[in-house]
């Protein structure tokens, strides 16, 4: 007869999921972010909200970088941001599950590159 322990216990799986949310959450911010500017900018292309971001301005190239140079510039850009950082969570939770020693720490290692890598392209562009 199983203890009262034992059948309260969290799956292995489900358990590393748990410790590792707060990095998925962190990827799933830049990728809604990423992907909803590179909707709204590039893809639907709204008149309003293109013209909200002032793009060509000289004050927001110099704030902000050269992705503020042209609204295609931009939506380039947040593509690239949303892109990388669906790769980087597709291969963290790869290494969480297919890992068999350091799962965690994999995981947890891959998506600060991953976020390391997202902020230095978006800071770069």
């Amino acid at each position: 007869m199983p203890s009262r322990m034992e059948a309260m216990s969290i799956p292995k799986e489900l358990k590393k999921l748990i410790l590792y949310l707060p990095a998925l959450f962190c990827l799933i911010l830049f990728v809604v972010y990423g992907l909803v500017d590179y909707w709204i900018i590039g893809v639907i292309a709204d008149p309003v909200e293109i013209s909200r971001y002032n793009f060509g301005a000289e004050a927001m190239i110099a704030h902000g970088g050269e992705k503020y140079r042209s609204s295609n510039a931009y939506a380039i850009s947040s593509l690239v941001i949303g892109m990388l950082s669906v790769i980087g969570m597709v291969a963290s939770l790869f290494m969480l599950y297919k890992s068999k020693h350091k799962a965690l720490l994999k995981a947890y290692c891959c998506s600060g590159v991953t976020l390391l890598a997202v902020v230095l392209v978006g800071h770069a562009w």
